[in-house]
């Protein structure tokens, strides 16, 4: 019977200094395995490059047009038309659409140092 009494005034006595540092400021959900490896994943999917974030084939083609016309400098109103254009006749999409994927890759690849090395 006192080894029962001796476990559980120790069980007690962690839960309340356990209670206490939590008081205290120290938060004890750093130590949670299970919720340092979410934090991790999401800060590694957060702190990546939006370029490796592309889904279909036909936003790497339209990134790539996008970064070859920025190549040589700053993309012109007519390059930015040439662009649409091709996005509507290529990729069969409509008007708004090429304008969101031109918006979208503009967006992505904003160094375009790093797609041309």
């Amino acid at each position: 019977m006192h080894v029962v009494l001796g476990i559980l005034g120790s069980l007690i006595t962690i839960l309340i200094l356990v209670n206490r540092l939590s008081d205290t400021g120290l938060d004890m959900g750093k130590l949670n395995p299970f919720a340092w490896a979410r934090r991790k994943k999401w800060q590694e999917k957060y702190y990546a490059d939006p370029a490796f974030s592309l889904d279909s084939p036909m936003e790497a083609a339209a990134g790539l047009m996008y970064v070859m016309a920025k190549c040589s400098g700053e993309i012109s109103r007519e390059q930015k038309q040439c662009i649409l254009h091709l996005f509507q006749k290529e990729f069969k999409l409509n008007d708004r659409r090429a304008t969101e994927l031109l918006s979208s890759c503009s967006f992505l690849l904003k160094d375009e140092d790093k797609i041309v090395e």
